[in-house]
């Protein structure tokens, strides 16, 4: 980033004080600060203690788990990434964070978190000896009741900041047909798979022609609960495209 970009940021910060995402506290930049920071250093620690966590079915750290649910697998997932892991029914900074994102575009926490998800997503590409010029990266498309209140999808953000770390392509590939679909948050399991059987829809008519120029669609989604929403996108995805499908998720809830 040059001076003259710093120092706009720099105004910007005077002006509109940056706080964590997690507790509210203010955050003290400096102009040569380097890294994007969202979180105060407080939370920032139990964050990273959360990276900590391993998986109660494989026993890995969760950045290297690649343990995913049947009804991903059968729709056609190759594996299923994620960061963090949170109980959604207690207050934690991964909890605080996911629900920051949904409710405010803030470029210091898109910025953190799509380099958070870089780092996991950067290891399977080693671990699989894939290159980073032969993925294409897209994302699970937000509801449309929730995109006119909010303006914005976290998911797009954190897509586009992945793209842009690692240097490879992006494209959506997916919409939300019309309909009354109702918010996922506020269904039981059973009643989410109902409900987005056909929320989605392909949005480009030319997804087998990708099948010659990559090798692998990384699926970016904030938070996967039941796999619902992802195993609808997985399923159109693999009807068309033939290589890897990685979903890859900040975090995913412990009874997922």
């Amino acid at each position: 980033m040059g001076l003259e970009t710093r120092v706009k940021e720099l105004l910007r910060c005077l002006f509109f004080p940056p706080k964590c995402c997690a507790c509210g506290e203010l955050l003290q930049e400096h102009l040569l600060d380097t890294e994007p920071r969202a979180l105060c250093e407080k939370c920032r620690r139990k964050w990273e203690l959360a990276k900590l966590a391993t998986c109660k079915r494989c026993g890995e750290e969760l950045s290297s788990c690649r343990c995913m649910s049947r009804t991903l697998k059968s729709a056609g997932a190759s594996v299923v990434l994620k960061a963090v892991s949170y109980d959604k029914t207690r207050d934690s900074v991964p909890r605080r964070c996911v629900l920051f994102m949904k409710r405010h575009n803030s470029r210091a926490a898109f910025a953190y978190f799509s380099d958070e998800l870089a780092r996991v997503l950067k290891d399977y590409l080693a671990e699989t000896y894939t290159a980073e010029n032969s993925i294409l990266v897209t994302y699970v498309p937000r509801g449309r009741k929730a995109m006119r209140k909010v303006g914005f999808d976290q998911s797009e953000l954190l897509a586009r900041g992945i793209s842009e770390n690692l240097g490879c392509d992006f494209a959506r590939l997916l919409g939300r047909r019309r309909g009354a679909f109702r918010e996922q948050k506020r269904l039981g399991k059973e009643e989410r798979f109902e409900n987005v059987k056909d929320a989605f829809l392909l949005e480009r008519s030319d997804l087998k022609q990708l099948n010659g120029r990559y090798r692998c669609i990384v699926l970016v989604d904030d938070v996967v609960t039941t796999g619902a929403s992802l195993a609808a996108c997985v399923g159109l995805l693999r009807s068309e495209f033939h290589g890897r499908i990685v979903c890859l998720c900040l975090a995913e809830t412990e009874k997922s």
